[in-house]
């Protein structure tokens, strides 16, 4: 059963690929700042959250472009590792 419109399965399909992008942005930049030495503990805390925000999101927008009501079952199943974060 689908609970989206073709519209909304649609921006969910743009919006993963923005979230996408701005992860790889994050991560690129995490390494660059690992590099560099200039990582405090609070910030590894900080992008770690911001990326498992990221993960979640993508991980929703997916199920929603595929015209899925999401369910936390789904949720987890559609890829969101809790555990490691």
């Amino acid at each position: 059963m689908n609970f989206y419109t073709d519209a909304q399965c649609q921006i969910a399909s743009e919006f993963i690929s923005r979230l996408e992008v701005t992860k790889t942005e994050i991560l690129w930049n995490v390494a660059e700042l690992e590099k560099a030495k200039s990582l405090t503990e609070k910030d590894i805390e900080t992008l770690k959250l911001k990326i498992a925000f990221l993960d979640s999101a993508i991980a929703s927008a997916k199920l929603t472009a595929t015209g899925k009501l999401v369910t936390d079952t789904d949720f987890f199943e559609s890829g969101f590792d809790e555990d490691s974060y």
